[in-house]
């Protein structure tokens, strides 16, 4: 469990946690200190480098990586992706549902209907 002050620090990190309670972290979360320096740091590579593509790709895995080791995994094991979202979607669109599978699905940004409702349609109250 964390203390307080561990919490704090924690919080430090993240400009807006100063002004406002933030919980849009389905899509996007906000801004550490870090990622904004991370940010900064890949477009002054675009402008001074141009387009250093192989170190993009080598911080890529550097990234990847460390992740893995966090979670006890391989690094071939962790996809880097734009969202969970688009990673399930990519993992769905290439499965096979052809036998009959129900399969509960959203054209809602940010939740699964099944969330967002309670396993209803939203405007007429049909189950999923």
């Amino acid at each position: 469990m964390l203390t307080d002050n561990q919490i704090q620090q924690v919080r430090s990190r993240f400009s807006i946690f100063k002004r406002k309670i933030y919980l849009n972290s389905c899509s996007q979360g906000a801004l550490s200190d870090a990622v904004e320096a991370g940010l900064q740091d890949y477009i002054a590579s675009w402008h001074e480098q141009g387009s250093p593509w192989e170190d993009w790709v080598d911080r890529y895995e550097a990234a990847r990586t460390a992740f893995a080791r966090f979670i006890n995994a391989s690094p071939d094991e962790v996809a880097v992706v734009t969202s969970a979202s688009a990673g399930i979607n990519s993992i769905a669109s290439a499965l096979n549902f052809a036998d009959g599978t129900r399969v509960a699905r959203t054209t809602r940004a940010g939740c699964s209907r099944a969330v967002c409702e309670g396993g209803r349609e939203p405007h007429s109250g049909e189950p999923l």
